[in-house]
């Protein structure tokens, strides 16, 4: 009687297993792979669904990865109808790297509603190398650059082998669109169970056209076959960078300024002036060349030079003067005008007058005036007044002031008077009379007038009147 009861209850802690088998069955296309390094395979996984009900399955993997493989479920959940099937693909991407052994992937089939209905299979993948060398590793300084800016490459070329490697090539390019823009060649020999770090720098052209650049890393065994790739994405940035660039070249009364502007950036800048300014005074002596625009504000002047925009690497000049000629050669007019004004204003002067009654007759004598004074503000010596008379006329030797001397000369009649000095501001008029040897008609001209002096430094000095015309009254 134990016995029967012992074997009822045996059945009845076996049946829900034998049932839950029969519920879920999976099968794989195979139980055993053999693949390589760097490549891809795929088993197929099917599912049979034997219950009398539509039910959904969760599938898992497990390790999800191991050593460089990296396992991939075509789907993570199914729905199956009643005693329906579905087969789905389980993908392993074999990494260069691998460890050249065998890894064991349980799969498992759960039901969503009921976890005690599941399945597992086993699945043996083997990996072989292709290659004993292999990239390990691939470090950059940055991914993101400004124009100029350098990149430093890191590569590391493991080898699993079991002897030093000899005759691998490493290849290193920047690139754009396809088009090569710096590249780098290593000819590699590594030994055993060893690692060997190649390191390289390059620099972004100033110029550079701003978006991605792609880094390449190719690893080349003895025989030219590729056995490692790896491609990383750069970014180089969109920079405008404008500089100014004065110089100034100087001359005599002169100096020439020239501005240069230059897109350094990498990217074409956007319009934008140039704009200088002089104190509103410095106008007459500015002279801007090209086309500008001048604004006034307060006591400056600003001149402005458009400029609509730059590519990349393109320079401008915008170049004035400022010429100090016309400003010194007016200055220099001005000076010379004030000083002979001075000298006219304050230094002795002669002035010489007549005075006629009626025509010009033997009868009729002529009144002449010498006007002398010392308008300087020093006193002056040895002054000598001179008028000459022409033959046409003689003198009356008759004098209401001082009595000159008198020489005949091939000239006519010089008449000379001396003083002693003159004190600032001292006038002396000297007078004598004429009359014609002659009558005569219509007008009578008279010659200059002079006195000579010594001034205070005792220099001889001289000024003389104008001509006088004598008319018929």
């Amino acid at each position: 009687m134990k016995k029967i009861i012992l074997a009822l209850l045996l059945v009845a802690i076996l049946l829900p297993s034998f049932v839950a088998a029969k519920e879920l069955e999976i099968s794989l296309s195979t139980g055993g792979i053999v693949t390589y390094t760097e490549k891809t395979i795929s088993v197929d996984l099917t599912i049979q669904n034997n219950q009398n009900k539509e039910d959904s399955f969760s599938i898992t993997i497990w390790p999800p990865s191991a050593e460089g493989i990296n396992a991939i479920l075509e789907k993570y959940t199914t729905t199956l109808s009643a005693g329906g099937s579905e087969t789905e693909k389980i993908y392993f991407d074999v990494a260069v790297s691998a460890e050249e052994k065998i890894s064991i992937f349980t799969i498992t089939v759960t039901s969503r509603t009921d976890s005690s209905i599941n399945a597992s299979e086993n699945l043996n993948l083997r990996v072989v190398r292709t290659s004993p060398i292999y990239i390990s590793d691939l470090k950059l300084s940055k991914y993101v650059f400004n124009p100029g800016e350098e990149l430093d490459v890191n590569v590391s070329v493991a080898n699993k082998g079991t002897e030093t490697y000899e005759g691998a090539e490493l290849k290193t390019s920047v690139q754009r669109y396809g088009q090569i823009i710096q590249k780098f060649e290593d000819d590699l020999n590594v030994e055993k169970s060893a690692v060997k770090k190649i390191g390289h720098a390059f620099a972004f052209d100033k110029y550079a056209d701003p978006g991605t650049y792609t880094l390449n890393v190719e690893l080349r065994d003895s025989t030219d076959k590729l056995v490692g790739f790896e491609s990383v994405s750069l970014q180089l940035n969109a920079v405008a960078n404008v500089t100014h660039e004065k110089t100034v070249q100087y001359g005599l009364l002169l100096q020439t300024v020239t501005v240069k502007v230059k897109n350094e950036g990498n990217v074409e800048s956007t319009g934008f002036y140039v704009t200088e300014d002089i104190p509103s005074f410095m106008k007459t002596f500015f002279y801007p060349v090209g086309k500008w625009t001048e604004e006034q504000i307060y006591d400056r002047i600003l001149y402005h030079w458009y400029v609509p925009s730059l590519l990349p690497g393109e320079e401008r000049t915008i170049k004035y003067e400022v010429n100090l000629w016309y400003g010194t050669v007016v200055s220099v007019i001005i000076i010379f005008c004030v000083v002979m004004a001075f000298r006219y204003v304050f230094t002795p002067q002669i002035v010489k007058r007549h005075r006629l009654v009626g025509e010009i007759t033997r009868e009729n004598e002529i009144t002449i005036s010498l006007d002398v004074k010392n308008r300087s503000r020093h006193e002056v010596k040895s002054v000598i007044v001179r008028d000459i008379v022409p033959p046409i006329l003689k003198v009356v030797k008759k004098f209401e002031t001082l009595k000159p001397a008198i020489r005949i000369t091939a000239a006519g009649t010089e008449l000379i008077w001396k003083l002693a000095s003159m004190k600032p501001r001292e006038e002396r008029i000297l007078t004598y009379a004429v009359t014609p040897v002659v009558d005569m008609s219509g007008s009578l001209k008279l010659p200059k007038a002079s006195i000579t002096y010594l001034d205070r430094k005792k220099a001889t000095k001289s000024a003389a009147s104008k001509t006088v015309l004598v008319k018929s009254m």
